[in-house]
């Protein structure tokens, strides 16, 4: 007799994440791992929970971010604790940026102006800081010395002309102001120190009349006293000019299990040599990369692909990663990867 549509079970809700959601899972997990670092890395007054949480609901905030290496992730947060400011897009920002030498993307800690005010604050010395982007059709003047006085009045019309100064301005408890004037020769001056901005991307392309005020904030943070955070922060946002990487001692490679990133290539190119079978990733103890010695070596692009999504999920290479098995399958790499052993043990 047939049964009633009606009284059919309903099918099982599927469980698999979408691949966005793993790589966010596996990344997550990296930042949990790294939380002796962090914790070490913070001023007493917050704590890594609060950091972690922040920093991990972050990751949702650009696609991009996704795409970029763990190490550079966790980087990224142990940085932005060495300065007690919060990823939470006021205070300072988790940037990716696109690594043409090893075809990733790389994340980076970006103070925030508002950053930069906060810690002037925790100093206990500076009573209030001002700063502000002037356009040519303002009404403004100042005058520095000892009789330091700064009059600006933002004209009330959305055409406002082409910005002409960016200024700040500290109070201190104590008596006495700093005040910075910097004219558009200056700005360009300091955009052309920064990598991002001799190329006009980044934020000096997204967010100039911001970056024209931090400027002026940075050059006040000279003149005003500066603890310890005010420093780190100055300091990685400098780097993060340069391009530098922040906020990982090589000492803490092996501590978090990526190896020992001045020597070798990102987590995923190691992984993706390895797969290939071409002698330029981690020894083979490391990895299982298959013994069939007759194997024909998988397709670079397909390792590549499949090393870079195993690295999102924090998947035991020794477990998951065999070439010729690979090869042969001819799986997607989710696909792959979600029938191996690890993999099993996670659902459950």
């Amino acid at each position: 007799m047939a049964t009633d549509v009606q009284d059919r079970p309903a099918a099982p809700a599927s469980t698999a994440l979408s691949v966005p959601e793993q790589k966010k899972q596996g990344l997550q997990q990296w930042i949990q791992k790294a939380e002796k670092q962090i914790r070490l890395a913070l001023p007493k007054h917050m704590t890594p929970e609060r950091i972690m949480r922040i920093a991990m609901s972050g990751l949702s905030r650009n696609p991009l971010l996704l795409e970029c290496t763990p190490l550079s992730i966790v980087g990224c947060v142990i940085a932005a604790s060495e300065a007690g400011l919060e990823l939470n897009g006021y205070e300072g920002h988790m940037v990716p940026y696109r690594n043409n030498s090893k075809g990733t993307y790389e994340a980076q800690f970006i103070p925030d102006y508002k950053g930069l005010i906060k810690l002037m604050y925790q100093s206990g010395i500076v009573q209030s800081v001002d700063a502000d982007c002037v356009y040519e059709r303002d009404e403004f003047s100042y005058e520095r010395g000892t009789n330091e006085f700064l009059r600006h009045v933002p004209i009330d019309d959305e055409n406002r002309g082409e910005r002409k100064y960016a200024w700040a301005c500290a109070k201190f408890k104590g008596g006495g102001t700093k005040l910075i004037v910097l004219n558009r020769s200056q700005i360009e001056a300091h955009r052309k120190m920064s990598q991002t901005g001799r190329n006009n991307k980044g934020p000096w392309a997204d967010h100039t009349e911001a970056m024209w005020i931090k400027t002026a904030i940075r050059v006040l943070s000279k003149f005003v006293p500066r603890s310890s955070e005010l420093n780190a922060a100055i300091t990685l946002d400098e780097q993060a000019d340069r391009g530098q990487r922040q906020g990982m001692d090589p000492a803490m490679y092996d501590a978090l299990g990526m190896g020992d990133a001045r020597t070798l290539g990102s987590r995923s190119d190691q992984l993706a040599d390895a797969l290939a079978g071409n002698g330029h990733g981690l020894p083979d103890d490391r990895f299982q990369v298959g013994d069939n010695e007759d194997a024909e070596p998988a397709d670079r692009s397909q390792v590549n692909e499949l090393a870079k999504y195993a690295e999102t999920l924090g998947c035991p290479e020794s477990e998951c990663l065999d070439h010729a098995e690979y090869a042969a399958t001819q799986k997607a790499p989710e696909e792959y990867l979600q029938q191996k052993p690890w993999a099993k043990r996670q659902r459950h």
